[in-house]
């Protein structure tokens, strides 16, 4: 009720509100608060006369009286509207309910929804029948592309891309959450463990385990050694001497010579001599250069690539391994879903502008596409499509659960938003009916 007197309050102070509409929002906050006064008066004027025994003037009867006849007049009106669509849903315990002893607990349209519906749509295909709307819009498609020089064509094509033109923005904004819906939904499909492990079966290994690749990977396995050897073997020798000079500290010979104080520091010097003078480090590198070359040591890889590969079969296959598959999809899966979310937040704007800008997308579907189309699109129009039309139309049924998706809530401020100001002076009538039946009352 107080948003209804809001709305009227509103109606008042709008400049595009009619002088009629504004009338009638006055009466009804002169009626409205008037009607509810005076029936809240009702328990204080008993409790003067039955408790306080103090009798009331007679002009005061007279005005009660009346006010009481016109707010029995208003909220009578008012009561019946409200029994319209209140309550909205089965309730023990609304007003309504509660006045009627539980009799009203939903209000009648409500409690007939379906029926309404059902109703509706039955009178709208006897006023407009679907199979003329259905001839109307295939005759209407149809004609778009009779006309030989093209100007339909070229005007839709115009209008079509002046409106993709306005509504970029709002095309980003809507496609973006939906694409990345859709990309999360395919990158969760083809992302996991288990389509993992069947790239390994499928693609990867049967590709190491052809001699081809084993080959390869040996050859670049030789190579690589064969190349990091001259940098690795400064190393290596400083390496050995350290182990060297490790074994000559604990040998006991070598500590005995020590001992005598013949030679100073006898470990070390015995240490660099082997390393730098007793041993052939060129000999050693080649002999290494020919060990890393020769069939054995290839044979050896071909084996340890063979085992390495089962190794990975094994692993795989086992429970460690096909846990640790599904962790690396969601990895994947994760950056995959960043880099998108990443494109479509930055880039995906700029690929739309593209797509509608690009002249070469308008002319080919000016002259590649339509014309392709154009022929069976008529004929099938024609035929079948007809048909399709009418049976997807359905007005009826449309009609039937438009009105049953609606909620009633949402069908009663709509009719508010429509007939708010009759439905006022329907209560604006009953406390004026009210008023003059008071004053008949009264004074006969």
């Amino acid at each position: 009720m107080l948003a209804d007197l809001k709305k009227r309050i509103k109606i008042i102070h709008d400049v595009n509100s009619t002088c009629e509409e504004r009338v009638f929002a006055g009466l009804e906050l002169l009626c409205a608060p008037l009607s509810w006064l005076t029936l809240l008066l009702i328990p204080f004027l008993l409790l003067n006369r039955w408790i306080l025994n103090t009798a009331l003037p007679e002009w005061m009867n007279c005005c009660f009286t009346i006010l009481l006849a016109a707010a029995i007049g208003y909220v009578t009106n008012f009561i019946a509207i409200e029994m319209l669509f209140k309550p909205y849903r089965k309730a023990r315990h609304h007003p309504l309910s509660l006045f009627t002893f539980g009799y009203w607990s939903q209000g009648l349209i409500p409690r007939n929804k379906n029926k309404i519906g059902k109703q509706l749509g039955e009178e709208a295909e006897t006023l407009v029948p679907p199979a003329k709307i259905a001839e109307d819009l295939c005759l209407m498609v149809t004609g778009l592309f009779k006309n030989e020089d093209g100007g339909k064509i070229e005007t839709i094509l115009s209008a079509v891309r002046n409106l993709l033109h306005s509504k970029e923005e709002e095309i980003v904004r809507t496609c973006r959450p939906l694409i990345e819906v859709k990309c999360e939904q395919k990158v969760n499909e083809i992302i996991t463990g288990a389509r993992l492990k069947t790239i390994w079966d499928d693609m990867i290994k049967p590709k190491l385990v052809a001699f081809e690749t084993k080959g390869v990977i040996v050859q670049q396995l030789v190579r690589y050694i064969e190349n990091k050897l001259p940098s690795v073997m400064p190393t290596l020798k400083e390496e050995i001497r350290e182990i060297i000079y490790c074994f000559l500290k604990r040998n006991e010979w070598v500590q005995l010579l020590a001992s005598v104080g013949l030679v100073d520091n006898v470990e070390r010097k015995l240490t660099d001599y082997i390393i730098d003078d007793a041993i052939d480090w060129n000999e050693i590198s080649f002999k290494i250069y020919q060990r890393i070359g020769s069939d054995a040591m290839r044979t050896q890889l071909f084996t340890e690539i063979e085992k390495g590969i089962d190794k990975i079969e094994q692993w795989i296959n086992s429970d460690a391994g096909i846990d640790k598959l599904c962790q690396i999809a969601d990895s994947v899966r994760e950056r995959l879903m960043c880099y998108l979310k990443a494109w479509l937040q930055c880039d995906f704007g700029t690929f739309v502008k593209g797509a509608i800008c690009s002249g070469g997308t308008w002319e080919y579907v000016q002259k590649k596409l339509i014309p392709a189309i154009v022929p069976a699109l008529e004929a099938w129009l024609k035929g079948d499509g007809k048909n399709l039309v009418l049976a997807k139309l359905d007005l009826s049924d449309r009609i039937a659960s438009a009105v049953d998706r609606l909620s009633v809530e949402d069908f009663h401020e709509r009719v508010n938003g429509i007939a708010a100001q009759h439905l006022g002076a329907i209560q604006i009538l009953g406390y004026f009916l009210g008023l003059f039946a008071g004053l008949g009352m009264y004074f006969c």
